[in-house]
């Protein structure tokens, strides 16, 4: 969502929208599909040539466990505090950004895209190993069963054949 410098009223505006266009992989690699879109609402105002925008976003996500594969759906709910200022002029291919513009975003012509900095917040906000529950075992790495459910019935004390002669130096407890 876009919004012209011109649009924001001295008191501020308050805009709520939906990026129904956005994709999964805007989010990150690890979200597999937007249950519901991406959301915010924010009240923005202009302070001279910045731009602040402070509310909530959020989204409804389908994501993988990270241990065991399982489909996860998880409902993303972020507070945001967004500042904007004019694209600085340059003259090389390459800007640097000081301390103090990391967390600043950029505008040209007049223009702020909201959806682009809600969908980059919400982005952070996603993890990066996502877990089906926070004692998830994953699954076997043997016969491919998930831990934890009776599926896997291999034996978990196993010596790599490589490693048999060092077992023998070992002396033997009675």
């Amino acid at each position: 969502m876009k919004l012209r410098l011109e649009d924001i009223p001295e008191e501020g505006l308050d805009v709520s929208f939906e990026l129904r266009g956005a994709k999964p992989a805007e989010l990150g690699s690890a979200v597999e599909e937007l249950v519901a879109p991406p959301w915010a609402s924010l009240h923005v105002e202009q302070k001279g040539e910045f731009v602040l925008a402070r509310g909530r976003a959020g989204a409804k996500l389908r994501l993988s466990c990270s241990r065991c594969l399982e489909p996860i759906e998880m409902a993303l709910d972020q507070a945001l505090d967004l500042a904007f200022e004019p694209m600085p002029a340059v003259d090389a291919d390459e800007i640097e950004l000081r301390g103090d513009e990391m967390d600043v975003s950029f505008y040209r012509d007049g223009e702020v895209d909201l959806g682009e900095a809600v969908l980059e917040e919400l982005s952070f906000a996603v993890p990066m190993a996502p877990l089906c529950r926070p004692d998830c075992l994953g699954i076997c790495p043997r016969c491919g069963q998930t831990h934890g459910e009776g599926g896997c019935q291999c034996q978990t004390e196993s010596i790599d054949p490589r490693w048999g002669k060092l077992a023998q130096l070992r002396p033997k407890q009675d």
